[in-house]
């Protein structure tokens, strides 16, 4: 018998492993080799036999910052025994949604009948703030799932948090999470507003109450939601998911402005390789080729395109001149 054929969701104890025969030096030595990943005291994460990846292994960096952080917030989860549940960026990750700066280096939990708080290496444990938890059990192999905050509550909780040593909160986040949940459809306007309202007085809320009065569900991606605030707040109307007919085809375009044919899109690797595992360099360019096919087809009708990247969407200059720029195209495709 191999720790795989223990392992729930790929996560198996010391316990289990030692009941196989193995001790310490054993289990470090299968560490070594990646059959195994250490994730918390008395936890590790297994590799499959055979498998091409491990369950923490993602194909870019933040994806398996993600992957880790859920294997280590599952086994934090199990090892409470219901007396906590995943909170914060924790929540946000094992309900499957969207983070932008969050640390995933720290675990979240909240306890879910008393008031004390505690930290440990790799892993803040909150009072109980919640009134109540949920499990999530989709893709899953745990019964009863993994108790986590609801989800309205963990996108308010991510804009109030400092995400790392030194740096202050960023509402931006909560908006990021908010948009991706009202997106999926997992949380409702009311609840963010009544969740709101609970945290009321916590120091940080007027920041994320302000952005979350705007948070709406066309927004597909974390990018898209950083690109609708910076448009926002540069006084543009615009409207967002507006199909474009080219001929037979009909392209969904990320934002156009109300008052000019100006399509803003966001760029970002993973928009245009989402339905690819395990991009290689010719996927990629073959990706690249037929974005760039998109975009001449679209400008041939004569709208100008504003292409905003993480670099650009954060600097509300570079995203100004960035639009008049695409302006003025379409002013001389009009011509």
């Amino acid at each position: 018998m191999e720790p795989h054929d223990l392992a729930v969701d790929d996560l198996v104890t010391t316990a289990q492993l030692t009941s196989l025969g193995l001790d310490l030096h054993a289990i470090r030595v299968l560490c070594r080799q990646e059959s195994l990943r250490r994730l918390t005291r008395g936890w590790y994460a297994v590799r499959a036999p055979g498998a091409k990846h491990a369950p923490w292994e993602g194909g870019e960096r933040w994806e398996s910052a993600r992957l880790l952080h859920s294997l280590q917030a599952r086994a934090l989860v199990r090892s409470f025994g219901g007396r906590a549940a995943a909170s914060h960026q924790s929540a946000v990750v094992l309900l499957g949604g969207r983070l932008w700066r969050s640390d995933l280096g720290v675990v979240h939990l909240e306890r879910t009948s008393d008031d004390h708080s505690r930290h440990r290496r790799g892993a803040v444990i909150h009072p109980r703030y919640a009134d109540r938890f949920e499990r999530v059990t989709e893709g899953l192999d745990l019964p009863d799932g993994y108790l986590v905050v609801p989800p309205a509550v963990a996108a308010v909780q991510v804009g109030l948090r400092s995400q790392g040593a030194g740096r202050p909160p960023e509402p931006v986040e909560a908006l990021i999470a908010a948009e991706g949940f009202l997106h999926d459809g997992l949380v409702t306007p009311e609840e963010l507003t009544a969740v709101i309202q609970h945290f009321s007085g916590v120091p940080g809320i007027t920041a994320v109450r302000r952005l979350l009065a705007d948070a709406g569900t066309k927004s597909e991606s974390a990018g898209e939601t950083r690109t609708a605030l910076a448009l926002r707040l540069l006084g543009y109307e615009f409207t967002q998911q507006v199909d474009v007919p080219v001929g037979p085809t009909t392209y969904r375009v990320d934002a156009m402005l109300d008052d000019a044919p100006v399509i803003v899109e966001f760029d970002g690797r993973s928009k245009y390789l989402k339905d690819i595992p395990d991009p290689t360099a010719e996927d990629i360019r073959r990706a690249l080729a037929k974005e760039k096919d998109r975009q001449d087809q679209i400008t041939g009708l004569g709208y100008g395109m504003a292409r905003l990247t993480w670099e650009v969407v954060g600097n509300l200059a570079r995203v100004r001149s960035t639009v008049e720029a695409a302006r003025r195209q379409a002013r001389r495709l009009a011509g």
